[in-house]
This record gives C-alpha cells, sequence and structure tokens, in this order.
C-alpha cells in the first residue's frame, strides 16, 4: 500500500508513525496490508508525517 511505501521513504519506522499518528502499532500493521481501510479522518491525522514535500 502506499502509505508503506511514503513512510519508509521518510525514514519511519512502524513504531515510530503509530506514536506520532496516534494509532496502534497493530493498526498501522493492517491498514498497510490492506486488511483495514483507514477512515478519512485517520489519513488526514497521518498527512504532516507522510508528506512528500
Amino acid at each position: 500500500m502506499q502509505i508503506r511505501r511514503l513512510r519508509e521513504g521518510r525514514g519511519y519506522s512502524l513504531e515510530e508513525l503509530a506514536e506520532r499518528g496516534g494509532l496502534s502499532f497493530r493498526g498501522l500493521i493492517y491498514i498497510e496490508h490492506g486488511q483495514r481501510s483507514p477512515s478519512a479522518l485517520t489519513l488526514l491525522n497521518k498527512k504532516p508525517y507522510l508528506n512528500r514535500t
């Protein structure tokens, strides 16, 4: 999923992004593997950490 690519491109570990974004570690894994769909609010909360600029 694109979230993983962006996370890795920014140098964040799963643990770090989960903590910064207010998600559980396990929840982020499920989202990255396509087993759960994040809500729009969750995606907006992650945007500052995954911004490509």
